[in-house]
């Protein structure tokens, strides 16, 4: 291969690396310059994402639940087939990004189920193939609002799994973060839930909507604009007027 070939090649190879990284940059630049001009208002991680839970020290005990625990963990196996085990990554030196979810949720998504509760506690495992890491988050249900599954049981309890987590597995911790953009719970909080099902199999819920109850006060789970019209109707009532309103927008909605 000629000399020329070679530069001419090297140029290209150059000109494709900096039409991806170049835009990448700028978008980054005016994304943070967007959120200072919106006021966007960002929640702090959960505390399950970077807190290690032994794996050793959480396996099921009953038939039923190792079935239960064999599925979830399935569930998050990466379909492809070509992701490296989270060992190897560490072993290595390096780590997993972020992945990021920015699909608009409106304020109260239509969902099969709607309570509010307390998460109780939280437990990271690793996928069957160790390319992932997931957390079970147990929820105390204190109302439910709204039911289409028929599984929900005032005073009982749910399990919402979500995508991230850290583990202890044999005495080395290996992380997995949680998505940005989603409405991410966390141990120790009481919200308002928006749910939908996961497969029969697992035996659990995702999240399609928070709103955090606190000092009697709702307020977004996710990233929000302060002042947006998708928040600030809420965000001033008091908790017992948004438990109101959302039950009369439910009622609404299943009457039409």
């Amino acid at each position: 291969m000629r000399i020329s070939e070679i530069l001419h090649r090297l140029y290209r190879l150059v000109a494709v690396v900096l039409l991806v990284t170049v835009p990448q940059i700028i978008a980054q630049q005016q994304h943070s310059t967007l959120q200072a001009d919106r006021k966007v208002v960002v929640p702090a991680r959960p505390s399950w994402e970077n807190t290690p839970t032994n794996e050793a020290t959480a396996l099921p005990v009953s038939p039923r639940e190792k079935v239960l625990r064999q599925n979830r963990s399935d569930s998050f196996n990466n379909t492809l087939g070509i992701a490296p085990r989270l060992e190897d990554i560490a072993k290595n030196g390096g780590g997993v990004g972020r992945s990021v979810d920015g699909l608009y949720v409106p304020p109260f998504p239509d969902s099969a189920a709607v309570v509010i509760g307390s998460v109780l506690s939280a437990q990271s495992h690793l996928s069957t193939d160790h390319t992932a890491i997931y957390t079970e988050l147990k929820v105390q249900i204190e109302k439910i609002l709204k039911d289409n599954t028929a599984s929900l049981v005032p005073e009982g309890s749910a399990y919402i799994l979500e995508r991230g987590g850290s583990v202890n597995l044999n005495g080395h911790i290996l992380h997995y973060p949680a998505s940005d953009g989603l409405d991410l719970i966390d141990v120790g909080k009481r919200y308002m839930l928006f749910l939908y099902t996961k497969p029969a199999v697992l035996e659990s819920f995702g999240v399609r909507k928070a709103w955090l109850l606190d000092q009697n006060h709702p307020r977004p789970a996710g990233a929000y604009r302060a002042g947006g019209d998708d928040v600030a109707p809420y965000v001033t009532m008091t908790e017992s007027e948004f438990t109101s309103y959302v039950e009369r927008a439910i009622q609404a909605h299943s009457t039409r």
